[in-house]
């Protein structure tokens, strides 16, 4: 079950991160997208919540504001680390997040994997490395990365451990009443309080579109969270997080089907080992 649903939430996320590229394409800015990202996220996850008096416990506020920091560090991080360096390198770096929330949950949730579930985790960060590292596009080539050639190491760095605390978050949250839904309800709506205050304090102005894109974006994110919510009350973190990687496979499946993205031999290496190492990680 928990495999499963990993895999689900995993194809949710590509399906919102095409959705991305779309309004990437569209050129619309980060900011204009994330206010109805998050709000549309908050509906989804809201929606035909049970027992809504126990949504103010004070346990439920606190996990949601912890994996609403989490995910906003995730995704800003991860956007400044793009502008500044190499999609492929910056999508390795981040991609790192199996592994840092592996290691992480031997030590808070005692979780003991056998050493072919090991070798599962870290051979997902070798075939993600073979997916992205194919791929060595220039983002934005600004005078910033040129001072400091090592930022955007640091930034998708944080990104991974904006992903990973969100992950180890999100099973603490599993542990309270009513699963994890209660605690994404107020991480949804924390983080969208937070970027519509960005926005007002930037003054940037929301078109219709991106507000469609970011919609369309949220719903796929939201569904995507509850099912590895989900997926986290059956299984140790550390394999549904590995599992969780099949978005990385998704993803770029969906670019090669639907924008025509052309994949290279290295590239379908690590699509071959994504695989076996979802194989695996059941075993």
């Amino acid at each position: 079950m928990w495999v499963l649903m990993a895999l689900l939430s995993a194809l949710f996320w590509a399906a919102a991160s095409l959705v991305d590229k779309l309004a990437v394409n569209w050129e619309y800015r980060t900011l204009e997208v994330l206010p109805a990202t998050y709000t549309a996220g908050f509906l989804v996850v809201a929606w035909q919540a049970p027992r809504l008096q126990e949504l103010w416990q004070w346990e439920h506020i606190l996990s949601g504001a912890i994996l609403a920091f989490f995910s906003l560090l995730n995704a800003f991080a991860l956007l400044m680390a793009l502008r500044c360096g190499k999609i492929g390198l910056v999508s390795i770096v981040a991609g790192s997040h199996c592994i840092i929330t592996a290691v992480t949950a031997q030590f808070l949730f005692q979780e003991q994997l056998t050493w072919a579930q090991w070798c599962a985790v870290f051979g997902s960060f070798l075939g993600l490395t073979c997916v992205f590292g194919a791929n060595e596009q220039a983002v934005d080539s600004s005078s910033r990365a040129t001072k400091n050639p090592y930022r955007w190491f640091w930034l998708a760095l944080l990104a991974a451990i904006g992903s990973s605390g969100e992950t180890l978050g999100l099973k603490f949250a599993t542990a309270l009443s009513a699963g994890a839904q209660y605690a994404l309800i107020w991480e949804y709506f924390f983080a969208s309080l937070v970027c519509h205050a960005l926005v007002a304090l930037y003054l940037v102005r929301l078109r219709l579109q991106s507000s469609l894109f970011g919609a369309m974006d949220g719903l796929l994110t939201g569904l995507g969270m509850l099912t590895f919510g989900v997926a986290l009350s059956y299984g140790p973190a550390s394999l549904v997080a590995t599992v969780a990687t099949a978005a990385v496979l998704f993803r770029a499946l969906g670019g090669i089907i639907f924008f025509g993205d052309r994949a290279q031999s290295r590239q379908w290496i690590g699509f071959a080992i994504l695989i076996i190492c979802f194989i695996i990680v059941q075993l």
